[in-house]
């Protein structure tokens, strides 16, 4: 027996071999094979997203370790503590002090420049995806809607930022 067999069943017709006292229940079967396997084939399509994502996520995150690693290669410029940040916070710079050494556990430090990136085109935020939610098309990113102007002229600007970083290479 094959699919075309089973699609055939499930629509109500029993193959020509099997006699009518047994004809229901062949074609609940076969209806119930079909709903299995449609069961089947969306819990893979879910699996191959997910697995998408996965890998997404993971060069992320060997991105950002990079990063930190080149960011472990720099030296300080000097140091801060806690009650500055909280200073810098509330407006209060000129009562922010930066210290020349690290004197205790709570200080924190301070660098030049921040940790270089591995490709400028990792900096440049991701595009907003149009969407058709089945009726019309919508723009989603990390579950925020988008009006349509706003995503259309994010992702021109992102596509203009890098076709010059492509240029620049």
């Amino acid at each position: 027996m094959n699919y075309s067999d089973i699609e055939h069943m499930a629509q109500g017709f029993p193959p020509s071999h099997i006699g009518k006292d047994h004809e229901e229940v062949v074609i609940w079967l076969a209806t119930q094979l079909l709903d299995v396997q449609q069961k089947l084939d969306a819990a893979e399509a879910r699996e191959c997203h997910l697995a998408g994502e996965v890998l997404q996520l993971a060069g992320m995150l060997n991105r950002a370790k990079s990063r930190l690693d080149k960011m472990d290669n720099q030296v300080p410029v000097g140091w801060i503590t806690d009650v500055e940040v909280d200073e810098l916070q509330r407006g209060l710079a000129e009562e922010a002090y930066i210290y020349k050494s690290a004197d205790s556990a709570s200080t924190i430090p301070l660098y030049a420049l921040p940790a270089p990136a591995d490709n400028l085109a990792d900096l440049v935020p991701d595009e907003i995806p149009r969407i058709w939610d089945g009726i019309r098309f919508k723009y989603v990113k990390d579950s925020v809607r988008y009006a349509a102007n706003y995503a259309n002229g994010h992702n021109a600007c992102r596509a203009a930022i890098l076709s010059n970083i492509e240029e620049a290479k």
